[in-house]
């Protein structure tokens, strides 16, 4: 993807949260998007181009929960709920879109496609809150945690 390809997603990022988005390094920018944090990574020099953003943590593990994020994953359409354990006995889930710049063609289409992509993130991460939450209780993951713990996960 060049430069001006990038170009357009920084402009896009800016006209999408004008003003909440920062780049930390290079290749890492977070996003603000109300009280959810999202994590884009977007490293041309591996490939990567992501996101992720805190969906719920302090979470009890048991299968009905595993069942029910899969569950929730059959009905995305657009990356995935992420189930990990933290500290020992301490489980979060997380919304994560991946993508590889090889897989994305350099055109202002593939630009729209990705901020569309981004757009849609604070959506899917308030739709695991809904389904999840009233039977499983967690903590959202909020700003600046969510998009901390999404980089450090």
């Amino acid at each position: 993807m060049t430069d001006s390809i990038q170009d357009f997603i920084d402009a896009g990022i800016e006209r999408l949260y004008p003003d909440k988005w920062k780049r930390l390094v290079p290749f890492i920018s977070v996003i603000e998007a109300g009280e959810i944090g999202i994590v884009v990574i977007h490293d041309r020099e591996v490939g990567v181009l992501s996101a992720s953003a805190g969906v719920l943590s302090g979470l009890t593990f048991s299968p009905d929960l595993v069942r029910d994020v899969a569950n929730l994953n059959m009905d995305t359409v657009l990356g995935a709920y992420v189930l990990s354990e933290g500290q020992p006995g301490y489980w979060m889930i997380k919304y994560h879109i991946k993508l590889r710049y090889s897989w994305v063609e350099e055109s202002a289409g593939s630009a729209r496609m990705i901020l569309d992509s981004l757009n849609a993130v604070p959506d899917f991460v308030n739709k695991g809150i809904d389904c999840l939450s009233p039977n499983y209780g967690g903590e959202r993951w909020g700003t600046p945690g969510g998009w901390h713990l999404a980089v450090m996960d």
